[in-house]
């Protein structure tokens, strides 16, 4: 099922600067975006599996982002 929390997640993360902003090395970011990745899909569940996990965070961060509610700028 490819890897859709992997480059969501990193695209996400990356979207809004926090790689940056808390350097994170690029081979550690991606080692635990897969372990994430692997967790959804070591119990093979039909429903609640890694492209899931993914459809919720992208679905979420639209609604977030439509509704205002999203902060548009890292603060700190």
């Amino acid at each position: 099922m490819g890897a859709p929390v992997k480059y969501l997640g990193y695209d996400l993360l990356n979207r809004y600067g926090m790689i940056h902003k808390f350097k994170v090395p690029a081979t550690v970011l991606e080692c635990f975006l897969g372990r994430v990745e692997e967790g959804y899909c070591r119990h093979r569940n039909p429903y609640h599996n890694n492209l899931h996990a993914a459809d919720v965070a992208q679905t979420m961060h639209y609604i977030l982002c439509q509704t205002g509610l999203m902060v548009s700028k890292i603060i700190g």
